[in-house]
């Protein structure tokens, strides 16, 4: 048993949490799914998908590689996550997405089974959480992309969730420890330790506010800390061995570097005031349509009327205090990013959820509706005239997504608070109708830019990767090779595999290869190699950055079908 009585009869209990999932099911359908693989791979996502294509054809899952080189930045079970995703579904863009997509239904789901059947029972059974986390503007972004930044946030958010969960039940201390390992294990060969600053940012001022320091003391909590670094090292070690056997140390140095970059300014950069004082306001602008109800965390009652058990009222202050901790530390890093916030994001879902179905006082809730009515018709013209701008003048195809959501979506919070203030017992039934309501909104919404926008994206791209690619793959007989100058990544090279291989300068190509690809700068320096003197150059084309690529035929003599020469 929970300390407060909390759990239901385990039939109805589950009864109702299959109905709860259900209807996250269906809005995660329709905001994430429609036209997820329509538009193309585009920044850093051909990153994260080139490592996998590797995985899949050389066998290789042990070091991820671009091109030719490992590629040492970020752990790979991102990749291994895609490479099994392409395996079953094929190399596509749906396919390289579908991890991250499903990373964010887990969380969602994990918010409903778990915290809501414990301590989230009383209030709206974690369903506004899963809706809030699903339909914030951050969310609607990441976890629709071939990146890091949704599985990561949902193996965070899960540990968290987990942890808290446990704790709240103040049964075994060995529990809580453990059942946030493997989803700190997964972190860790997601993107490295950075998650532990989420997860004790969180947990710590948690058990200061419930003076329960001394669980961090626990075995178990040493034990979690051996099984995620013994996790990582099992993958890092035979890594750095399998790149550099001599120096292995050399290996690790570069993730050294990385994680450092993190938290100050490399000699090689330049700070950019303007960039750090955006920093916070643009953190949260990442959380619309949900940051209007924020300053909430700080007016409800706690502890008047019987609004909060003990145990449920030290959780929600410890959370609320770790929440604004790790959110100014993350914001006021000299290098830092808003995308760096994201593994928190869990954290502001879980509060809200236990603030508005606490029951605010009517005159709490006025004065936030008063200052949404003044602010609404402000974010409303603007995301109009943003729409507006985006279908007449063009603009990025992920941010006509952002503002055709947010247009939809804003209004509907004024509508959440005003049900609110009209309601007194029932109001975690009311916000729940009015979230669920948003929440679809959105994802019909999202159906329909699906329809109508992203064939227009499709159709106006001219520069993207695929667009890039497909005038050397034309020309390139099908099953023959493309080499590839690698002395600079490119996005477009995942839309040149599979059959590329990669070289560094005129002296590591082979005798036998023939169309190769290189920046046209370089022409000059390949053809000065005699044995190429005949070389044809076939297509001339820029990439997105407007830099030209040419695509050479090394022995126009052979036709299309002539053997190469031996090597």
């Amino acid at each position: 048993m929970s300390p407060e009585g909390d759990r239901q009869p385990t039939a109805a209990a589950w009864q109702a949490t299959w109905f709860r999932c259900s209807l996250i099911v269906l809005i995660w359908a329709g905001i994430y799914l429609p036209a997820l693989g329509s538009l193309q791979l585009d920044h850093e996502e051909p990153r994260r998908a080139l490592p996998a294509v590797h995985m899949l054809s050389r066998g290789d899952w042990l070091v991820p590689r671009v091109g030719s080189e490992p590629y040492l930045r970020k752990p790979p079970l991102l990749n291994w996550l895609i490479a099994v995703s392409f395996a079953a579904f094929g190399q596509t863009e749906a396919a390289a997405r579908l991890p991250s997509v499903l990373a964010m239904l887990a969380l969602a789901l994990t918010a409903v089974i778990v915290a809501g059947r414990t301590w989230l029972v009383n209030c709206t059974h974690g369903v506004l959480t899963a809706l809030f986390l699903l339909t914030n503007l951050a969310a609607m972004e990441f976890g629709r992309q071939a990146e890091l930044e949704a599985l990561y946030t949902a193996l965070v958010g899960m540990a968290l969730i987990s942890w808290l969960t446990a704790w709240y039940r103040a049964q075994n201390p060995w529990i809580p420890w453990l059942a946030a390992t493997p989803f700190l294990a997964f972190g860790m060969l997601t993107k490295g330790p950075t998650e532990l600053v989420f997860f004790y940012g969180t947990v710590i001022p948690v058990l200061v506010t419930a003076r329960e320091r001394r669980v961090l003391l626990h075995r178990g909590h040493w034990l979690m800390l051996a099984t995620v670094l013994g996790t990582f090292l099992g993958w890092a070690v035979p890594c750095s061995f399998a790149i550099n056997p001599v120096h292995p140390g050399e290996v690790w140095q570069v993730w050294v570097d990385q994680i450092g970059s993190r938290a100050s300014t490399q000699p090689d950069e330049h700070f950019h005031l303007q960039n750090y004082l955006l920093s916070i306001p643009l953190s949260l602008k990442n959380f619309l349509p949900w940051t209007v109800l924020l300053p909430l965390l700080w007016l409800v009652p706690l502890t008047a009327n019987g609004q909060l058990a003990p145990r449920r009222e030290r959780l929600f202050r410890g959370l609320r205090w770790g929440f604004v901790a790790v959110f100014l530390a993350m914001s006021l890093l000299p290098n830092g990013s808003p995308r760096y916030l994201y593994p928190l994001l869990i954290v502001p879902c879980l509060l809200l959820e236990q603030t508005l179905a606490a029951g605010l006082p009517r005159q709490t809730v006025d004065r936030v509706v008063g200052a949404w009515a003044a602010s609404n018709n402000v974010f409303m013209a603007l995301a109009v005239l943003g729409l507006i701008c985006a279908l007449f003048l063009g603009s990025h195809p992920r941010m006509d997504l952002r503002i055709i959501i947010l247009a939809g979506s804003l209004a509907s919070v004024g509508g959440l608070l005003s049900r609110n203030r009209k309601a007194h017992r029932d109001a975690p039934v009311g916000v729940v109708w009015e979230a669920s309501l948003s929440a679809l909104v959105m994802g019909i919404i999202t159906c329909a830019f699906a329809l109508a926008v992203v064939p227009r994206i499709n159709r106006d791209r001219k520069h993207g990767p695929r667009e890039v690619a497909a005038p050397f793959r034309q020309v390139v007989p099908s099953g023959a090779p493309i080499w590839v100058d690698e002395t600079t990544y490119r996005p477009f090279w995942y839309y040149l595999e599979p059959g590329v291989r990669y070289f560094h300068g005129p002296e590591n190509l082979p005798n036998s290869a023939r169309f190769v690809l290189t920046p046209a700068h370089d022409v000059g320096r390949l053809t000065a190699d005699p044995r190429w003197h005949k070389a044809a150059t076939l297509v001339i084309s820029p990439d997105g950055s407007n830099r030209p690529f040419s695509l050479l035929d090394l022995h126009p003599d052979l036709g299309e079908t002539g053997p190469l020469p031996k090597q």
